[in-house]
C-alpha cells in the first residue's frame, strides 16, 4: 500500500498493510484478529457479519492465492481513537478474472492497537464504453 502523507495515513497504511498480507497469506484467523471483537463487516456476499467469527467464514470461502493490492483514496481522522479511509483494492487470484473494488474501513484504536471496526466493498464501476 501506498503510504498517505499524513499521520491517520500512515496509521491506515499500516493496518491496510497488516490486512493485506494476512488476507494473502490465507489464513483466516490472522485475518480476523485485524478486526474488532463485534465489526459491521460488509463484503461481497449480500448479508453483512457482525463478528470476527464471521470475518473468517468470509475468508475461508474467498478463492486460493487471492491478493489485495490497495490504493488510499482519501483518509480522514475522525477522531482521536478513530480513521476512515476509502480506498481502492483490486483482488488478483490465479485464473481468475481481477476483481476492482472500493472499500471503505474505519479503524479504532482499542487498548494502544489499531483494530478494522468497519469495512464496506463494492465493486468499481465499469467504464464507460
Amino acid at each position: 500500500m501506498t503510504t498517505h502523507t499524513s499521520p491517520a495515513g500512515d496509521t491506515l497504511s499500516a493496518v491496510m498493510t497488516r490486512w493485506s498480507d494476512a488476507v494473502a497469506s490465507g489464513d483466516t484467523a490472522r485475518i480476523a484478529a485485524l478486526y474488532t471483537e463485534d465489526p459491521l463487516f460488509q463484503g461481497l456476499r449480500p448479508t453483512p457479519e457482525r463478528d470476527r467469527a464471521g470475518v473468517a467464514d468470509y475468508y475461508g470461502h474467498q478463492p486460493a492465492g487471492l491478493t489485495p493490492t490497495v490504493t488510499p483514496i482519501d483518509v480522514r481522522q475522525t477522531s482521536e481513537n478513530s480513521i476512515l479511509g476509502f480506498l481502492a483494492v483490486d483482488f488478483a487470484a490465479p485464473g481468475r478474472p481481477l476483481v476492482e473494488t472500493h472499500l471503505t474501513v474505519q479503524i479504532l484504536r482499542i487498548d494502544d492497537e489499531w483494530l478494522i471496526n468497519h469495512y464496506h466493498v463494492s465493486r468499481r464501476p465499469l467504464p464507460a464504453a
